[in-house]
């Protein structure tokens, strides 16, 4: 496995105290109008000043030590890894997100997953009965239309989605909240897990533990990478609800569950309502959740391959 210079030397960068998300893109910038590389630029100890004090100086060059080990342990886990200097890197993230893209994804699994369309999904760790039921009732819909799903895995509504794709044969994304080193498979996925229809992505450092802050930022990628998102149940506050109001905020479409039984669980739904999203309910005849507005959305909203129109499955 070869990663390629750029991409090791913005990961030195990463591992340095003082020097995160920002400072990576304010260089990137700074180097793109240079015309120039990281690797190639930083292999100077003269221009390492520009962006660095002494004591980060020093740790970028105590760290080159480290590099043999570090890509070892990668091959060993089979993984890979995409920077913002990668032609692979998805540009779905940068179009929605911009400068709040992750620098760098370290990736396990099927890595042509990036290029599928892909639609998120959020809810509720503790989600009811009737939000489970709608959150796999939709998946298996839009499975059927060779839509992969992206979640983060949590417990509750993401795992049931995770679980359904698995099930289904269909894909689905596990965008993880810590390092991917601390990725397991959890027991009620082991029976249908196959590595060709996943992909494990995270953000963070490769060792990092799990962090509420963590899991509000991985969000950030779960929205990037979909071309829609589906909301299940969000509580008034909490990590759906942001969720859902990122999603308005950077004009992903959201397309919110209509709940029978208005609980706690649900109540920022209606929030979310009053702000923008888009209801979706069940079909009054077949009473299965009614997908097709949000086939059409990403049909009219993304480059769609035609086996994406052509496969379109009318079921809602």
């Amino acid at each position: 496995m070869t990663i390629p210079e750029n991409s090791l030397t913005i990961i030195r960068l990463l591992k340095i105290k003082g020097v995160g998300q920002a400072k990576i893109w304010s260089i990137y910038n700074y180097l793109e109008k240079k015309r120039i590389g990281f690797s190639e630029f930083f292999s100077s100890n003269d221009n390492l000043p520009m962006f660095l004090n002494q004591d980060q100086i020093n740790q970028f060059l105590a760290w080159e030590n480290n590099l043999k080990d570090f890509k070892d342990i990668l091959e060993s886990h089979n993984i890979h890894v995409l920077t913002i200097c990668d032609q692979n890197y998805p540009q779905i993230l940068i179009k929605s997100l911009g400068k709040k893209s992750p620098p760098v994804l370290y990736l396990k699994g099927n890595i042509e997953l990036l290029n599928k369309v892909s639609i998120g999904f959020c809810g509720s760790r503790q989600a009811s009965l009737q939000g489970l039921n709608i959150a796999k009732g939709t998946a298996e819909l839009l499975i059927q239309n060779n839509i992969n799903l992206v979640s983060g895995y949590a417990n509750g509504v993401d795992l049931e989605i995770h679980k359904t794709a698995l099930e289904s044969s269909g894909t689905t994304v596990f965008v993880l909240p810590e390092g991917i080193l601390n990725f397991r498979i959890k027991n009620v996925l082991e029976k249908h897990w196959n590595w060709n229809n996943v992909l494990v992505v995270s953000q963070f450092d490769i060792n990092d533990s799990w962090s509420v802050g963590n899991a509000m930022t991985r969000n950030n990628v779960i929205c990037g990478l979909s071309e829609a998102m589906v909301l299940i149940e969000a509580r008034e506050t909490g990590g759906s609800m942001a969720c859902g109001k990122l999603c308005l905020e950077i004009n992903i479409p959201l397309f919110v569950a209509i709940a029978s039984d208005k609980s706690d669980f649900n109540n920022g739904n209606q929030i979310l309502f009053k702000q923008g999203a888009i209801p979706f309910g069940r079909n009054k005849y077949s009473n299965l959740p009614k997908v097709d507005a949000i086939l059409e959305k990403i049909k009219r909203g993304v480059n769609v391959h035609s086996s994406f129109e052509q496969n379109l499955v009318k079921l809602s």
